[in-house]
């Protein structure tokens, strides 16, 4: 192993791991076999060195990457209980998603948006979707254009008052702009209105059909 004044992770350096990353001066010393099996990325990274003799192991320092990210990334390879998950917040799967989308891990971009399903508020699905260009995503019985930004949509524009500053924030001005037009037009249905109309009206200002 180089020198570094990196500092070894308290969980995540196993005494038989057999490559070491490098994260934001952490050293996490793992087993290839997973970033090996699920990541195109990682068989081309970890296939770019020769083979080294031990105890010698080779070290990657993954840069534009963010420790914690890779800590949560690393307890779904490494849970520490086989009956209480370590990942459980809306923050916790963003942090997968993240890596996965990064790294193209396919099964865990598949996995961390079925968990972020019941998670997620409905801003955070659509902010979710925009920033890992996920609305085209369909996958076994996950599609998100249908499981996560129709409702997600129709669940907004049904409201009477519009988005508050944060909820603003986290979208972008078009996306922003078009639910308050969606909402505008809504409040102004003569008498009661109902969720398939505002259903179809979303499918047709947000491309959702």
């Amino acid at each position: 192993m180089r020198f570094t004044t990196a500092i070894p992770h308290p969980s995540f350096c196993f005494s038989d791991g057999t490559v070491v990353f490098e994260v934001e001066n952490t050293l996490f010393k793992v087993h290839k076999f997973f970033f090996l099996r699920h990541s195109e990325f990682f068989r081309t990274l970890l296939g770019s060195r020769p083979a080294v003799a031990p105890p010698n192991i080779a070290h990657f320092k993954l840069n534009d990457v963010k420790k914690q990210d890779f800590e949560r990334l690393l307890y779904v390879f490494y849970p520490t209980s086989l009956t209480s998950p370590d990942l459980t917040t809306v923050n916790d799967w963003t942090s997968v998603l993240t890596l996965a989308h990064k790294w193209q891990i396919q099964e865990l971009k598949l996995l961390a948006i079925q968990k972020l399903g019941p998670l997620a508020s409905p801003i955070d699905k659509i902010a979710l979707a925009r920033n890992f260009n996920l609305a085209s995503f369909q996958v076994n019985t996950v599609n998100v254009k249908q499981d996560w930004l129709l409702p997600a949509f129709t669940e907004l524009c049904s409201k009477n008052s519009p988005l508050s500053l944060t909820q603003a924030e986290k979208l972008d001005m078009p996306t922003v702009v078009k639910i308050w037009e969606v909402q505008h037009e809504v409040m102004n249905w003569p008498g009661a209105y109902y969720g398939p109309q505002i259903m179809n009206l979303v499918k047709e200002k947000f491309d959702l059909e």
